[in-house]
């Protein structure tokens, strides 16, 4: 009886070994996919959208930064003699804060932060999905996981992000930290994630509705004193005239 026990146990195992493995099949494929036919050309691309912030952050390091990056025709001179007239483009759609998300690899040189750039985003879509994952609920099975993971490799602005370099992985790095947050109840880095997501891309308007609708006091009150101390922060490498530069573009660029 007790071998008979122990082959159903076994056959049961090696049947869902492999449930395990057609239902990852998919997820697998999508993702080689995304680094083959993407990822990999976007780590030596040179293009709009991520010459934008590279610009910005080079005019930081160089001590250049002014309001006049809101000048259109003045900073698309600039992108395109930081990119050896190859592209142009513009950032004044952007706050000030969108000019420091590429601080960190601005003195890399261009091939250097592009490189650093893709990869670093890399990163933030592993844990994204990782932290996402963490926070469904129990009841989503194995089979909804690997599904959500096939259609999140497939999704095509996820790939598009890559192509241009743009900073939208760090906006769904910045939500997957909000919902883990809110689920785990961890008020301060839920405030802090939409903070960020505030001062580098004007993002997470609905989620601040959400919060104030739940009435999640804790959230809100944490996230009005990051966005103060990072709003802070940023006047003192940007300056006002710039936060007024961009603040007096605003009703030209939502018409």
């Amino acid at each position: 009886m007790t071998g008979i026990r122990q082959g159903e146990a076994q056959r049961f195992g090696r049947t869902y070994r492999w449930r395990r493995l057609a239902a990852g099949l998919p997820a697998v494929i999508a993702g080689l996919i995304l680094l083959t036919h993407t990822i990999r050309p976007a780590l030596t691309a040179v293009t709009h959208g991520f010459s934008a912030y590279y610009t910005a952050a080079r005019l930081i390091l160089e001590g250049r930064w002014s309001e006049r990056v809101y000048d259109d025709a003045w900073f698309s001179a600039e992108v395109l003699a930081q990119t050896g007239g190859r592209v142009s483009d513009l950032i004044s759609y952007n706050p000030p804060g969108a000019s420091l998300l590429m601080l960190p690899f601005a003195g890399l040189g261009l091939a250097g932060a592009r490189l650093g750039w893709t990869l670093f985003n890399l990163l933030l879509l592993a844990a994204s999905l990782r932290l996402i994952m963490a926070a469904l609920p129990r009841s989503a099975g194995l089979g909804f996981r690997a599904g959500f993971l096939a259609l999140a490799f497939s999704f095509a602005p996820l790939a598009e992000n890559f192509r241009v370099g743009q900073a939208y992985v760090l906006l769904l790095f910045l939500f997957a930290l909000v919902f883990w947050g809110l689920r785990r109840s961890h008020p301060a880095l839920t405030g802090v994630a939409l903070a960020v997501a505030a001062l580098a891309k004007l993002g997470g308007g609905p989620v601040w509705l959400i919060l104030a609708a739940r009435r999640r006091r804790r959230e809100l009150v944490s996230g009005v004193l990051a966005s103060c101390g990072l709003f802070l922060l940023s006047l003192i490498v940007t300056g006002w005239a710039g936060w007024r530069a961009f603040i007096e573009s605003l009703p030209a660029h939502l018409s």
